[in-house]
């Protein structure tokens, strides 16, 4: 997605602003659409982990406060979990 919003302002700016490099990545960096996806892949860039959380309750999970960990709960994979499909479904949501 963000090279898609890159790629579509870049096609918004007349041609003569797109020649200077430096001045079209400035404008760039001040879209607020392209400041949202560049910060969200920032987020998602990176090795992640996954944590096993001994609980009676299902439930699965991220938190910005621990990025990059995906927390999911014994009872989780116990109660709603059959196969790899259903796993990669609980830790995709």
């Amino acid at each position: 997605e963000l090279n898609k919003t890159i790629n579509e302002k870049v096609a918004q700016l007349p041609a003569e602003e797109v020649l200077d490099e430096e001045d079209t990545l400035e404008k760039l960096y001040k879209d607020e659409d392209v400041e949202q996806w560049a910060l969200a892949q920032q987020r998602l860039a990176g090795k992640w982990s996954f944590i096993l959380i001994d609980s009676p309750v299902p439930n699965a999970f991220v938190s910005e406060i621990l990025p990059q960990r995906i927390f999911i709960t014994t009872s989780m994979i116990d109660y709603f979990i059959e196969n790899d499909d259903e796993m990669g479904l609980v830790l995709g949501h």
